[in-house]
C-alpha cells in the first residue's frame, strides 16, 4: 500500500476503490459514509414509530372490540326479551277473545233477566 493512501473498502464494479486522505473523494466518502449512518438512524426511528403505532392500533382495536361485544350482548339480550313477547301475545289475544265472549254472555244473561223480571211486574205477578 502507498503512503497517504488507503483501502475504505468502498466496493464499485466488485473492487475496491482507493482514496487518499485529504483530498475531495476521501471527504466525499466520509459524508456519504456519515449520509448512511443518518439514514440508518432515521430507519430505525421510523421503525420504532410504526412499531408503536401498531402497538397504540391494536390496544385501541381491542378495547373498541370489548365495547362492541357488550353492545352486541345488550342487543341480543333485548332480541330474546322482544321474541319472549311475541310469543306471549297470541296467547293473550285468545285469552281477551275468550273474556270479550265471557262479557258478551254475561250481559245477554243480565239483559233477559232484566226483561223476565220487567214482564212479571206487568202481569202482576
Amino acid at each position: 500500500m502507498r503512503e497517504g493512501r488507503y483501502w475504505e473498502g468502498r466496493v464499485a464494479r466488485h473492487r475496491a476503490i482507493p482514496v487518499e486522505r485529504g483530498t475531495l473523494q476521501g471527504e466525499a466518502f466520509a459524508e456519504n459514509y456519515h449520509e448512511r449512518g443518518e439514514r440508518v438512524n432515521e430507519i430505525i426511528a421510523v421503525l420504532i414509530t410504526g412499531g408503536l403505532t401498531l402497538a397504540g392500533v391494536i390496544i385501541s382495536n381491542q378495547r373498541t372490540q370489548a365495547v362492541t361485544e357488550a353492545k352486541l350482548e345488550e342487543l341480543t339480550r333485548e332480541v330474546r326479551e322482544h321474541n319472549h313477547f311475541a310469543r306471549r301475545m297470541p296467547v293473550v289475544e285468545e285469552q281477551i277473545r275468550v273474556l270479550s265472549h265471557r262479557i258478551g254472555d254475561l250481559e245477554s244473561y243480565h239483559k233477559g233477566a232484566a226483561g223476565a223480571a220487567g214482564d212479571r211486574k206487568e202481569k202482576g205477578l
